[in-house]
């Protein structure tokens, strides 16, 4: 009997969609380090990108969270709900 090989590639192409916490995460990381919201106009993809390059950009930074101030507003102007709340 003969064997037989076959080569496969599998290729896995992500539809996951960001969580509103998600989100809402990756605004406060851009918030430390530009002082705004993320775009609206933003892809996914490079949402990720720069949540991955920015977390790492802050995690030594121990005064990274004295820049959150005025976050919290906002991210309630720009989605009209409390910042403990999701959209419905």
């Amino acid at each position: 009997m003969k064997k037989c090989y076959v080569s496969v590639k599998i290729v896995v192409t992500s539809k996951y969609v960001m969580t509103f916490e998600e989100r809402k995460w990756a605004n406060q990381l851009f918030w430390m380090v530009k002082g705004h919201l993320i775009p609206d106009s933003w892809p996914e993809s490079d949402i990720r990108k720069m949540e991955n390059s920015y977390f790492d950009r802050l995690w030594r930074n121990h005064e990274a969270v004295y820049h959150l101030e005025g976050f919290e507003e906002a991210w309630e102007k720009k989605h009209g709900i409390a910042s403990n709340t999701r959209p419905q």
